[in-house]
């Protein structure tokens, strides 16, 4: 999508005919979301309320309601991606105790990308080079082996390896020539468990993990909403090791069950998107440049946990906690998208033939922000504020495979937003389906 901001996007569709002003003034809750329905469900044109109750900014909608329309908006990027892979895996067991899984597999996507440059004013089209290399290719083959080993009753052993190899070529725009990049590793991870009761067990383990760059990352050159984005043929791959433990307990009798688990995480060369310079000039065509660079190490913490408590024959407490801290080592600069404490409690309630629940999801505010979270318009300034939401769902199984679903969410309406979604969620709602199972 080549426009600079939303309203060239507008004034595009308009001129082609794809869209329509409503200057009426329009309640948002209720006149506007019904003619939005409307539209969607006619696959007619995107909308544009310019007055709407109780705000002082205009509102797009139906921007993509039809397949027509998003290929429109985006003829501007026409990249053919075509992908040739093949996957081969096998089990085996062992005396008895030990089990096997191996395979390997290899996969080559070759890209032939090209753009359509639409001069806003005339409405005049030219094709030009793609945002990635029209010679691009990338191949990746693996091999690997996962084994678990009952050692006894109580104690097992799970552990895994993999080998695997990369191979990225191209000739991205601008100064840079053919490039080639080859990477491979191998990453091993193990885990110990031992079971406590019949449904109780204990465990911790240890893995690696592996990214290496895509096309997109290393070798694009484009507009993007965030500013123009340039190659990096230096780009490294992203290394991971991370360890957990925890455990999970459960009571048959009385059908309480609880689970913990903790985990730590570091990332060697961690790739972040950060501002460079293109030719000399820290802008292109008036957007700041940007690339994906290898910027340190990272580590990230975690928590999460979920119990449920039986608190009658039919009455059932659900509650769940998740929390994560993530920050580079090297600047103490938090990492990006870093989701906020969050939890959830939910009231259950099951009858003969269905089950009405209670759900109450909480969120703390989330302020720690990278620069590039500074620089998202997804994010709000200053941060995402923390919520309280509230939602009442049931279910009603009618017989013969017929199962009616129902609810009211976000029940006092409030206002809110989920961490870098960058759309506000909706506000008081009704649903009701129908589930047919034969």
């Amino acid at each position: 999508m080549g426009y600079r901001n939303l309203r060239q996007c507008v004034d595009d569709l308009e001129r082609a005919g794809m869209l329509v002003r409503i200057d009426a003034e329009l309640d948002p809750r209720l006149e506007i979301a019904e003619v939005q329905r409307r539209l969607y469900r006619a696959r007619g044109p995107a909308v544009l309320f310019t007055r709407v109750k109780g705000c002082s900014f205009p509102l797009l909608g139906n921007l993509f309601g039809t397949p027509e329309r998003a290929r429109f908006l985006f003829r501007d990027a026409l990249d053919d991606v075509r992908t040739l892979g093949a996957i081969l895996e096998a089990r085996s067991a062992v005396g008895g105790r030990t089990s096997l899984v191996y395979g390997g597999e290899v996969y080559r996507d070759e890209v032939d990308s090209r753009g359509l440059r639409t001069n806003i004013s005339t409405g005049q089209e030219a094709e030009t080079a793609g945002s990635l290399p029209a010679d691009g290719r990338h191949a990746s083959a693996g091999v690997y082996l996962m084994i678990q080993q009952a050692v006894s009753d109580r104690l097992s052993l799970s552990g895994s390896g993999r080998y695997s190899h990369f191979n990225l070529s191209g000739t991205p725009q601008g100064p840079f020539g053919a490039v080639e990049q080859q990477n491979e590793n191998f990453a091993a991870a193990g885990e110990v468990k031992w079971t406590i009761g019949k449904a109780d067990y204990v465990f911790g383990g240890v893995s690696q993990g592996f990214r290496a760059p895509g096309m997109s990352d290393a070798l694009a050159l484009g507009l993007t909403g965030r500013g123009y984005d340039v190659p990096n043929p230096e780009l490294m791959p992203e290394r991971l090791l991370s360890i957990e433990a925890g455990f999970k307990a459960a009571d048959s009798r009385s059908r309480n069950e609880a689970q913990l688990t903790i985990y730590a995480s570091r990332i060697s060369d961690l790739i972040e998107r950060v501002p460079t310079t293109y030719l000399g000039s820290d802008s292109l065509d008036g957007e700041p440049v940007f690339h994906q660079d290898n910027i340190g190490s990272g580590t990230i913490l975690g928590l999460s946990s979920a119990a449920g408590f039986m608190l009658s024959k039919n009455w059932k407490l659900e509650a769940s906690l998740a929390w994560t801290f993530g920050e580079s080592e090297n600047t103490d600069i938090p990492l990006t998208r870093i989701p906020p404490l969050r939890g959830v409690i939910n009231f259950q309630r099951t009858f003969q033939k269905g089950r009405a629940e209670f759900v109450t999801v909480l969120a703390d505010r989330q302020d720690r922000l990278s620069p590039e979270d500074l620089r998202d318009s997804r994010i709000p300034r200053g941060g995402t504020a923390g919520y309280c939401a509230f939602h009442l769902r049931g279910l009603l199984g009618l017989g013969n495979g017929v199962t009616l679903r129902g609810g009211l969410e976000n029940i006092l309406d409030a206002p809110y937003r989920v961490h870098g979604s960058g759309i506000d969620m909706s506000g008081r709602s009704l649903f009701l389906g129908m589930e047919i199972r034969h």
